[in-house]
């Protein structure tokens, strides 16, 4: 007993087939080649996918001559803070990152696929220093915490866990871009 197959089915589903396949063809070599050419890390240890530096100074609110100078990677794409330090195994006690957002934000960081631990310091418009999250650990699982400041910030700096107590800088001490 033969079937009579309804040739328009058919050539929707072959036409549907070969759609599917592209789509995934295309995202497949897409994530490929972003693998290939993503190295988020260097000699220093800081990305390699964000070129842009700058040199910053924190300075003591209490005592303006106790400053500390960092040479900080600039991430202000949506897609530079996104990445951040992840991927990077070490950075020296004068690097850091620097985000910046176009405004003030109360968004969340986390440490997802990071391999050091963090300090995070959450800095207003005005170059003041509202929070610090300190000595965050690496999170290599799929449901990594996030991390929320206590008020809102334009800027946040993540350097070396334990490097804001070990320079003794707090909440109110004032960052120079």
């Amino acid at each position: 007993m033969k079937t009579k197959i309804n040739s328009t089915w058919c050539k929707g589903v072959i036409i549907l087939s070969i759609m599917f396949l592209a789509f995934a063809f295309g995202a497949y070599f897409y994530f490929l080649n972003f693998a290939i050419n993503y190295n988020n890390t260097s000699m220093a240890g800081v990305p390699q996918n964000i070129t842009e530096t700058r040199d910053i100074v924190i300075v003591k609110q209490s005592d303006e001559t106790h400053s500390k100078s960092l040479n900080v990677k600039i991430a202000d794409s949506p897609n530079e803070r996104t990445i951040g330090m992840a991927y990077v195994d070490w950075i020296s006690e004068d690097e850091g990152m620097l985000f910046v957002f176009d405004d003030v934000t109360d968004s969340s960081f986390w440490m997802k696929n990071c391999l050091i631990n963090l300090d995070i310091i959450f800095i207003d418009e005005r170059g003041v220093i509202v929070d610090i999250l300190k000595d965050l650990a690496p999170c290599s699982s799929s449901s990594c915490p996030k991390y929320y400041a206590s008020d809102n910030y334009r800027y946040v700096v993540e350097v070396n866990g334990g490097w804001s107590d070990k320079y003794g800088f707090e909440i109110g001490d004032k960052v120079i871009f």
